[in-house]
């Protein structure tokens, strides 16, 4: 499949008391801008040359080379196994080459093409995509050996080339549109293939790769109306066909028809906000089998079979006439543009949660009672709790059940233990009251229905505020 060929060249770098005085501010506000330009540099337009039969000479076809990079063109013939597709991508204004199928990459040294990192082997990872952390290579490989694999490969400034193990990896699935975003790397619409386990099928799933903890996740693309509107059909499934997926520096598109209605569209991803467009297309503009390709920035210039002329692209201009689609969801969750937080914001919150939290502590912890205070006894501190819900019913008369609870012996089950408990906890708390502010604080009272129940009274014992509703709770 043609769509296979087409790899990633870049992936930008991973983003996740106030100062008093007025030049403070001013300097923090100048480091923020400098950060902010800074990563504008980073993530400047890569340029891309793909090509697909190293030993015709396709020099003529290309516009705006450099002569250096004529030279390298040249010198892709001198590689080991470059009898498949080609590639010369530009990182940071660092030149790379990949052959197709073979698990090494090569950098420019000097005036020529020189071992970056990888072994002496292919065939087990073709139309593998290439994709930069910060100045880290990986590889996400592709077809090879009968089989489809998602595996992972970092290729190390010390020459190596290392598997790396993650998390919940789908089997046997290599999907037709592959890019990586800085949150991570998406895998849609692709084959499941192991012809030892007799698989082979099409499946319109997607997957992402979280960069965070190097796990897969399950991912789809929302769609509105407009989807509909524009490919004649309500979800991804028959009878939509891939066409031929490709990349620019800020986005990745994919060409889907609709078999049955001849309809044509782009699905087009800003690989910066993870947000989807779709673009209607009078007929195919990708179809065929592509000799070569040139990218640089968002713009794209390749050349198939079935034209007669080079095509360009520019996909800034796409954008604009393309109908908006949604974004990337995580299944069951919610869209990734909605954890998108921006600089300012995340900046106010680290000063304004401590404030807040602050504020709250402030004026909403529990009051301490004058009760305790460094002349307070031990028995004070440890009947503390009893007070605290006691003060609830200041003034008022309660039934035993009520004391109980205050008093925390509502689970004795036997009454007369609760009785002698009873009695014995509303002596000390009264003796202790007389000592503290000159009377006792609980009184027994018969009830003006029925005589024989006795009920208690509590008397004003503290001027701390009392909460509206009591909280019966055991000590």
């Amino acid at each position: 499949m043609i769509e296979s060929i087409f790899f990633p060249d870049v992936v930008k770098s991973i983003r996740v008391d106030p100062l008093p005085g007025f030049g403070k501010w001013l300097l923090l506000s100048l480091l923020l801008v400098f950060c902010f330009y800074t990563k504008t540099l980073a993530n400047a337009p890569e340029k891309k040359i793909t090509i697909m039969d190293p030993q015709t000479e396709w020099g003529p076809y290309f516009t705006n080379l450099t002569a250096v990079e004529q030279q390298m063109l040249d010198s892709l013939k001198g590689l080991v196994y470059s009898n498949n597709a080609q590639i010369i991508y530009q990182n940071r204004g660092n030149y790379y080459a990949i052959n197709d199928c073979s698990l090494a990459v090569y950098h420019w040294k000097g005036d020529k093409w020189i071992l970056y990192a990888g072994k002496d082997m292919t065939g087990a990872n073709c139309s593998s995509s290439f994709f930069f952390k910060g100045e880290e290579i990986y590889a996400f490989s592709g077809m090879g050996y009968w089989q489809g694999q998602m595996d992972l490969f970092h290729f190390t400034k010390a020459g190596q080339v290392n598997f790396v193990k993650t998390v919940n990896q789908p089997e046997d699935f290599f999907g037709t549109m592959n890019f990586a975003t800085e949150k991570g790397y998406y895998s849609f619409f692709g084959n499941r293939l192991n012809r030892r386990k007799g698989i082979k099928d099409f499946l319109w799933k997607g997957y992402f790769l979280d960069f965070s903890d190097w796990t897969w996740k399950e991912v789809e693309f929302e769609r509105n109306e407009n989807f509909e509107k524009v490919l004649g059909a309500d979800s991804f499934d028959d009878p939509l066909i891939v066409n031929a997926f490709f990349e620019t520096s800020d986005y990745a598109f994919i060409e889907i028809t609709n078999s049955l209605t001849e309809k044509v569209a782009l699905l087009i991803v800003d690989r910066r906000t993870s947000t989807t467009y779709i673009k209607p297309l009078v007929n195919h503009q990708f179809q065929g089998f592509t000799k070569w390709m040139q990218q640089e920035g968002n713009n794209l210039r390749f050349f198939n079979f079935f034209k007669s002329a080079p095509r360009e692209f520019n996909l800034d201009e796409l954008v604009k006439t393309a109908f908006p689609l949604g974004g990337i969801v995580l299944k069951e969750s919610t869209p990734f543009s909605a954890f998108e937080i921006h600089p300012w914001v995340l900046f106010m919150g680290i000063f304004l949660i401590p404030a807040l939290f602050f504020a709250f502590w402030k004026f909403y912890r529990p009051r301490r009672s004058p009760l305790l205070d460094r002349k307070s006894t031990e028995w004070e501190k440890s009947n503390f709790s009893v007070l605290l819900r006691m003060r609830h019913y200041t003034q008022q008369v309660i039934t035993q059940e009520e004391m109980d609870t205050i008093l925390g012996i509502q689970e004795q089950k036997n009454p007369d233990i609760r009785k002698v408990s009873r009695s014995r906890a509303i002596k000390s708390i009264n003796e202790a009251m007389e000592s503290k502010i000159g009377r006792p604080i609980i009184s027994r009272v018969r009830d003006k229905v029925d005589k024989r129940v006795i009920l208690y009274r509590i008397e004003e014992f503290s001027t701390v505020k009392t909460p509206s509703k009591p909280n019966l709770v055991s000590s």
